[in-house]
């Protein structure tokens, strides 16, 4: 999925300014791989309605964001919660994330 173009504090910026980073972020992504991109991460896991309607002008079917919530009753497609795992998380941390306990 997409990003944006220089990881910003989408919250911080002009309406303009997001939305570029964002349909922008999507059109690169596209003519590199050569495929759809069809998903969408918020940089520090923000968003408001505004950018998550920016992203459903571009084209996303879907975006995600940093909340630690489980479950799978997802309202919004375009702030579904996720849990980070990186080379730091222990496989006991990754069995809990997975099972939600």
């Amino acid at each position: 999925g997409a990003h944006t173009m220089t990881h910003p504090h989408l919250l911080t910026l002009s309406d303009e300014e997001a939305r570029l980073e964002i349909v922008n972020s999507k059109l690169l992504l596209e003519s590199i791989i050569g495929a759809p991109v069809t998903s969408f991460a918020y940089p520090f896991g923000e968003s408001s309605p505004a950018i998550q309607s920016f992203v459903a002008y571009g084209g996303f079917n879907v975006a995600v964001d940093a909340d630690s919530r489980y479950g799978n009753n997802y309202r919004n497609i375009f702030q579904i919660p996720r849990t980070g795992i990186s080379e730091k998380t222990s496989l006991s941390s990754f069995i809990r994330a997975v099972h939600g306990w």
